[in-house]
């Protein structure tokens, strides 16, 4: 109730979140919010590791909602300067290859919603566009998502920025999950189960949990008939969890390490399962602030 009153009197920013156009909320994060020195330390951090092993790396990161969604945020939105970042990655980063996505999203938000409008995550369409053009540098055509039989789990979605800020005339979302994914073992922190999906989190809060139940140090997927013998590392935020499922059909293998949770040798993991590719998905802001990703160089 307090959120609709301050909003009737012309808030537009409450708790760290925006009200923008259309029911979206946007986290406000500003360049004060964000140090250079860890951002940059990260990025050589990142070249250092990739210098390091016999495995190709990309960095993708994820723009963030109110870097994309630009026309949506409410007039006079103060929020930090992305193409800095960017620029930063691109000097710093010489062999780890980076895949800047804001090109295509600023193409796609046109007709697809990418964002959740109270929650930071992209979502499955975003995800599935990141897949796109993660396909497209391995030269892969992309499966189109119809096959991948989109279903809608929930259209009560409420998300981590409408917990910060609950107004009434906020509108859920739809969520959706790609339900046609390959078979596959799963082990979470040394547990095995046969789904990537939790779905017992759709009846909870944190809906988007029900990708793997939540955040974890370590997932294993094995991929029960794979076309193939490559093996994928994800370094990650919790961004890559929905874009696990359009992956899993290019590869034998695919491990995620979170370093929030995540606190074992990166030498001895990468000797142990000797992965092909990595990829490092963080939302950019999120990466810029991460005081955890030296431990990609113990």
């Amino acid at each position: 109730f307090a959120t609709t009153l301050q909003r009737s009197v012309g808030f537009q920013d409450i708790g760290g979140v925006y009200f923008g156009k259309d029911g979206y909320y946007f986290e406000r994060v500003l360049e004060s919010d964000l140090s250079k020195t860890r951002y940059s330390n990260n990025l050589r951090y990142m070249e250092q590791f990739t210098h390091s092993y016999q495995t190709d790396v990309c960095f993708m990161p994820v723009p963030s909602k109110s870097c994309v969604l630009t026309d949506l945020l409410p007039a006079n939105a103060v929020i930090y300067q992305a193409d800095k970042l960017y620029n930063q990655a691109r000097q710093i980063l010489q062999q780890t290859v980076l895949s800047d996505l804001r090109s295509l999203f600023a193409q796609e938000k046109q007709t697809s919603q990418l964002y959740f409008k109270t929650d930071h995550h992209w979502t499955m369409d975003g995800a599935y566009q990141a897949y796109t053009a993660w396909s497209e540098m391995h030269n892969r055509m992309a499966v189109p998502l119809a096959e991948f039989v989109p279903k809608c789990v929930s259209d009560t979605f409420f998300g981590t920025l409408y917990s910060k800020a609950p107004d009434f005339h906020a509108q859920p979302d739809q969520f959706f999950l790609p339900y046609k994914i390959p078979e596959a073992a799963v082990t979470i922190d040394g547990k095995s189960q046969d789904l990537i999906y939790d779905l017992a989190k759709l009846n909870t809060k944190d809906k988007y949990a029900v990708y793997f139940g939540g955040n974890f140090g370590r997932i294993d997927i094995e991929l029960k008939n794979s076309r193939n013998h490559k093996k994928l590392l994800v370094i990650k935020d919790s961004f890559a969890n929905s874009l696990i499922p359009f992956l899993m059909a290019d590869y034998a293998q695919i491990t995620l390490i979170d370093f929030r949770y995540f606190n074992k040798p990166v030498s001895k993991l990468i000797q142990e399962i000797q992965p092909d590719e990595t990829l490092i998905v963080y939302e950019i802001s999120n990466f810029a602030q991460d005081t955890n990703f030296f431990k990609i160089l113990k």
